[in-house]
């Protein structure tokens, strides 16, 4: 998209770094220019936002997205797998705004969702081979016993609606029919904008737009925020029937703001009228848009008015900072508990969500890159799980991701980096980051120590 295709090194190590949620550190080389376009898979890889993510068990279940739908298919319950369009087949009706006659739900106090402090996991989107699927299966029902109550969906608007006012229910309805009976509260994400720009539509796309969009316009035309709102009309009740509590609009935009300053507002006006919107159809639900854990010093352009415009804080974090390479912020005994703070401060007094918590265990064996290991991993776990549970504003972290990415996945985004000429240390970086991400190891199925740790996290 617009912005992977445009970006320099120096845009896209900045960038990494944001994801990373860690504060940059050293010279980003700003003499190395991208040789070629760089590719939208990449950046998406780098800020570790993959679409259709679900914590559910195994291999991600088919989402519909390769099946061709035609006007003449009938439409079908969410989870069928059909089509579905609002004019044959509505979801559900809006909520009254003053439900029994009582006072109006606030959404900022997350309803839907339980008391307390929740952790969540996403197991990975690769399918898994036996060893390590029964594994995961095995540890998930772990979860569930121990008292697990969310999940996570991560699926971008272009994912969901295959066209004008036609939506594919599998990509939704599955995955929050599987939390649904599973008992999970699932914290949902149609993101508008996603880590690597844009995600609306197809058909309102124009990579050769000054914006992005079709006919350079802005993400807050009338037309684009009724098809927004449109699809939130199809969703919003479903997700609400099955458990749902809060929904993001838009993950990591940071970078699109950044690179298009001028449309700042434009893209604020765009998440005021889809909370708003959202809150007509159930008034329940709580809005968000998800942000890095970068510095606020780094978003202040936008970061004081975005807040006014979600019902509750979003933020991606991680353990790693930027230098030449990825490496482990330390000592985590003081970089946790300050980073966890300053995420509660600057979210102008509102509860707070971590959609995403990782940190790499680094190579079995061998000397890490990164400077991590797998006490490391499980000590970074210990201490922002028990930071994150001393702090009631924070409701619920979700850990990314349970098990490893694969070699072969994995090799596929190393590639794109050599074709950039970025440099082989931080390439390496990158590689252990991904290769060992998860509690658990893609090829073995071998447990981490850091495992324990969040178990006995849900479990508390």
């Amino acid at each position: 998209m617009l912005l992977s295709r445009q970006r320099r090194s120096q845009d896209i190590l900045s960038e990494i770094a944001r994801g990373c949620g860690g504060a940059l550190g050293g010279d980003l080389l700003p003499d190395m220019q991208v040789q070629r376009p760089f590719l939208t898979l990449g950046l998406a890889v780098f800020l570790v936002a993959c679409d259709n993510d679900s914590a559910v068990p195994g291999p991600r279940p088919s989402l519909g997205q390769d099946r061709v739908v035609t006007d003449a298919e009938p439409a079908m319950p969410v989870g069928s797998g059909a089509a579905y369009r609002p004019e044959t087949q509505p979801w559900g009706a809006r909520v009254s705004t003053d439900p029994g006659g009582g006072p109006r739900p606030n959404p900022a106090d997350l309803p839907l969702l339980p008391q307390g402090t929740h952790f969540g996991a996403i197991v990975g989107f690769e399918p898994l081979s036996p060893v390590t699927q029964q594994v995961v299966d095995r540890l998930w029902r772990a979860l569930l016993a121990a008292g697990m109550q969310t999940g996570r969906i991560h699926l971008d608007w272009a994912s969901v609606e295959l066209g004008p006012g036609l939506y594919d229910q599998a990509a939704l309805g599955e995955p929050l029919h599987q939390m649904a009976t599973q008992g999970l509260h699932p914290f949902v994400g149609i993101y508008a904008i996603d880590s690597e720009g844009l995600t609306l539509p197809a058909d309102l796309l124009d990579n050769d737009s000054p914006t992005g969009i079709l006919g350079g316009r802005s993400i807050d035309d009338p037309e684009i925020l009724n098809r927004y709102r449109a699809m939130l009309d199809w969703a919003v009740p479903a997700i609400v029937a099955k458990g749902g509590y809060v929904l993001s609009i838009a993950n990591e935009p940071d970078g699109y703001m950044e690179e298009l300053r001028s449309e700042t507002d434009n893209v604020l006006r765009f998440f005021a009228a889809a909370r708003s919107h959202a809150h007509s159809i159930d008034p329940r639900l709580g809005i968000t848009v998800t942000l890095t854990g970068s510095p606020v010093d780094e978003k202040k352009f936008f970061h004081d008015d975005l807040m006014q415009n979600v019902d509750v804080a979003s933020y991606n974090y991680a353990c790693l900072a930027l230098t030449d390479r990825l490496v482990l912020r330390t000592p985590l005994a003081e970089t946790v508990p300050a980073d966890l703070d300053a995420l509660v401060a600057v979210s102008h007094g509102k509860l707070v969500l971590i959609q995403e918590l990782g940190c790499p265990a680094g190579w079995a064996g061998g000397p890490s890159v990164i400077g991590t290991s797998n006490a490391t991993q499980a000590e970074f776990f210990r201490l922002a799980t028990r930071g994150i549970r001393a702090r009631p504003s924070i409701r619920a972290a979700y850990v990314f991701q349970l098990v490893d990415w694969s070699e072969t996945l994995t090799k596929r985004y190393i590639q794109l980096l050599e074709s950039e000429n970025l440099p082989q240390v931080f390439i390496d970086s990158f590689e252990e980051w991904l290769r060992t991400t998860g509690l658990v190891t893609f090829e073995q199925g071998t447990i981490r120590p850091a495992w324990l740790v969040f178990s006995e996290a849900v479990a508390d």
